[in-house]
Order: C-alpha cells, then structure tokens, then sequence
C-alpha cells in the first residue's frame, strides 16, 4: 500500500522551531497557538519576500539542523516499514532546506527512505502541487495537516490523515473535504488510522 507522509508538522516540530527562532531574532512572542496561517504566522505586517527571506534565514541556521522528529513518528516510520507499506515524502522545503532534507531524514529515521517529492512554486513549478506528486505516483492515503494541500488532495479522491493543528481546525466540516479527511489527535492514533486502512485494504 502506498502513502504520502508530509515532513513539516506531521514527523517534525518545524512551525515551534521556526516561531523559537523568529522570537528571538525579531523580538517577537508567538507560539503555535497564534498561527491561524501557516504561511503568515501570528498574522505578521510583512510582505511576502520578507516572510521568504525569514523562512530562509531559519533555514541557514543551527535551530533549523536541531529540528527533531516529533514523540512517536520513529515508530510510525518503523510500522509502515514493518508492514510494508510504499512510503513517500512530500514537502515544500526549498533551497538549503531541500538540500539538507535527505540527510535529515536519514538521520533521524533510518533507511530505507523512500522518495522525497518537493512540491510548490518555490521548487520552480507552482503547478506542481502536493496533490499532483501523489496523484501522479497513483497514492491515496496521505498524512498531511495544511489546508491548501488537504483540499488540493481530496480533490482528486485522495484520503487525507489530518493531525489536529490549530491551523486546519474544522477542515473535516469543509465542503470540498469530500468525506476523505480523518482528523487524528496524535502520533498513536495516525498509526492506529493506518492499521485500519491496511486491514481494509487487505
């Protein structure tokens, strides 16, 4: 069985990394239950090129390489391994952050890995979406927790494991979510989804 993990938020704490980053370098005092956007978190009076050249920086420094997996996604690697499911990543890191991600990834989580697709305008094709790598690689059940990429991929029939964050909170209610979102709590209850999708799929 195939599926699609995203990285950021789904196996790493990465928007706690970049806000711990953000409050220092900008004198800031944002913590994850200010972001309603993902892409502007805390609702920031900045441009977009100066959220990019943010996003950069953090991604240049040492908070970025000490970004570790979140409590339990070892173990839901080493289940999918385990019981054989065909694992993709996918993610919209960029620049440095794309270079540095197999080896993060690596380090963290073993081998085999499994391929990276890197998705978004900032990769060079903005038609190259999260839901148009999966869909392409003929995937259907994927871990992800951003809005945009949850609906981009219920709307070409792909079931979406959502992890509770407080930026996709009712995004199961949405009328474009096609009955195809799973809302989880936790890391144990998105291996739980995954052992029943698998038994189903048997």
């Amino acid at each position: 069985m195939k599926i699609g993990l995203d990285i950021d938020d789904c196996l790493y704490g990465y928007m706690a990394a970049f806000l711990e980053f953000h409050n220092s370098k900008y004198r800031t005092h944002l913590t994850v239950l200010d972001v309603n956007d993902y892409y502007n978190p805390g609702d920031l009076p900045i441009t977009e090129e100066e959220r990019v050249e943010r996003v950069i920086q953090f991604q240049q420094s040492e908070k970025f390489d000490q970004i570790t997996p979140l409590p339990g996604a070892r173990a839901m690697l080493d289940y999918l391994r385990e019981n054989e499911f065909e694992i993709y990543f996918a993610t919209a890191r960029f620049g440095f952050a794309k270079e540095k991600t197999p080896a993060i990834l690596k380090r963290d989580f073993g081998e085999p890995l499994g391929e990276i697709l890197f998705t978004g305008h900032l990769n060079g094709d903005a038609s190259y979406t999260k839901g148009r790598a999966y869909d392409e690689k003929s995937i259907d059940l994927i871990l992800e927790d951003h809005t945009e990429n949850i609906l981009d991929c219920t709307s070409r029939g792909i079931r979406v494991i959502v992890p509770h964050k407080k930026w996709n909170v009712g995004i199961e209610n949405h009328p474009e979510a096609c009955g195809l979102v799973k809302k989880v709590s936790s890391i144990a209850a998105t291996i739980k989804t995954f052992e029943m999708m698998r038994e189903r799929s048997l």
